[in-house]
């Protein structure tokens, strides 16, 4: 069973490794510092199969043949997860990577192109959003505000991301 395990585990790193090299169309082409970094914690993830995140990194992985270099990875199957058991887990670790992840221009393009500050500004006004989401979604807003880009700052004004902050 070991020797299976390291084999899958083997077999699926080799993937996302595969899914790099053919996301990668263009010689110099960079790859956002947000996508890098989830990259990074899929492997973290294949290295640890007794962890909850697995089998959702690995199906992850198993849909696609390259990564999609304007998307958060898993953001809506994570964000917005069914799974009873596993949600605040989900979207927590979710927001903690997204903490992390961001740092730039390019970072919040992808945010700002897939809604994901929207859809955090409006978790922070339900009912049963628990504190730890709370902070979190509230560190990750004030990162993306950290961003200074003359451009970034005006659209978030635009949005009312600013005075949702302070309101909570």
């Amino acid at each position: 069973k070991q020797w299976y395990q390291r084999r899958v585990r083997g077999s699926m790193c080799l993937h996302l490794l595969k899914m790099l090299e053919n996301t990668i169309t263009e010689p110099g082409q960079k790859i956002p510092h947000l996508i890098a970094y989830f990259i990074g914690l899929f492997l973290q993830a294949l290295f640890s199969p007794h962890k909850s995140l697995f089998p959702v990194v690995c199906h992850f992985l198993l849909q696609r043949p390259v990564f999609d270099l304007g998307d958060v990875p898993m953001f809506y199957k994570m964000f917005c997860s069914s799974e009873a058991m596993s949600y605040r887990h989900q979207q927590n670790w979710l927001l903690e990577s997204l903490c992390h992840a961001v740092r730039d221009e390019t970072d919040y393009q992808i945010l700002a192109r897939r809604h994901v500050l929207q859809l955090c500004v409006s978790q922070l006004s339900c009912p049963g959003t628990d504190p730890p989401t709370v902070r979190l979604i509230r560190r990750l807003l004030e990162r993306v505000l950290g961003i200074r880009k003359a451009r970034v700052q005006r659209e978030l004004a635009e949005q009312g991301i600013c005075r949702e902050i302070l309101t909570f």
